[in-house]
């Protein structure tokens, strides 16, 4: 049995474990509702021998010679974990000598800390000066060029972190801020 949940929520789920093919001879000390189960069976096949319309209930798929034994029924219960993820440097503070008009690069990793897909989209919040360029790509995707100003994507299974490039160009002097957010399906929101 293997549990994969899809998102961050408890699920409930119910499975019955049927052995085919198992004469109650077999089982050692059967409980008396197992015995019990198996003499209603075997009048019903007795009636289902004398009158053939009388149709006898089976479990889907169940191909057996001997009666088929429900021998545990299982409450599932799980909880999907909410998704963790990490952004290294949280901070891109752009120092020096910087020049009017050139453009600055820098490149921030989003890391995931489990296995399995992390889904999120990626935008700008703000910026304090409509002066100062910014574009940012992931993943072969510009924010610029997004719809609606959003990155979509994913970080997959196999990889634990994605490249996130940040390129600045200010036409004005003095200190600029630019904001930007990550939200995380299944997760807690990211800004930087």
């Amino acid at each position: 049995m293997t549990f994969k949940p899809d998102h961050a929520e408890p699920y409930f789920e119910y499975c019955d474990f049927i052995i085919e093919d198992l004469p109650i001879q077999s089982v050692r000390d059967p409980p008396e509702a197992l015995k019990s189960f198996i003499e209603t069976a075997k009048i019903q096949t007795r009636h289902l021998l004398n009158n053939p319309r009388i149709p006898m209930p089976q479990y889907v798929g169940s191909n057996a010679q001997f009666l088929s034994i429900p021998l545990l029924n299982f409450a599932l219960l799980g909880q999907g974990n909410s998704c963790q993820v990490t952004l290294e440097p949280a901070i891109l503070n752009l120092e020096g000598d910087l020049y009017l008009g050139e453009i600055y690069r820098e490149t921030v990793k989003l890391k995931k800390q489990y296995k399995g897909k992390v889904y999120y989209k990626l935008g700008m919040e703000g910026k304090s000066s409509p002066d100062v360029e910014v574009e940012l790509t992931t993943q072969g995707k510009s924010l610029r060029h997004s719809h609606e100003g959003v990155i979509t994507g994913e970080i997959r299974s196999e990889d634990d972190e994605i490249s996130i490039e940040v390129a600045v160009k200010s036409r004005v002097c003095g200190e600029q801020l630019v904001y930007f957010y990550i939200e995380i399906a299944d997760g807690a929101p990211i800004t930087f």
